[in-house]
C-alpha cells in the first residue's frame, strides 16, 4: 500500500509542477505503482495506472 500510495503523491506534485521532487519521471513512477499495485478489488488502483499511462501520451 506504502508502494503505490507514494507514486500517487509523487504524480500529484508532478502534476503540480512542485520544486520540492527532482526525479519528474513519470515512468519511474508508473513502475512504482505497478509494483504497489496489490490487491485491487473495486479496480481503482488500475485505473489510476491507466490515468498515468494516458498522461504520458499526452505528455509526447
Amino acid at each position: 500500500d506504502f508502494k503505490f500510495a507514494s507514486s500517487v503523491a509523487w504524480f500529484g506534485l508532478v502534476l503540480r509542477n512542485s520544486d520540492l521532487i527532482k526525479n519528474k519521471n513519470l515512468t519511474d513512477i508508473e513502475k512504482l505503482s505497478k509494483k504497489g499495485k496489490g490487491n485491487d478489488d473495486a479496480g481503482y488502483r488500475s485505473e489510476f495506472v491507466r490515468l498515468l499511462e494516458t498522461y504520458k501520451t499526452i505528455q509526447k
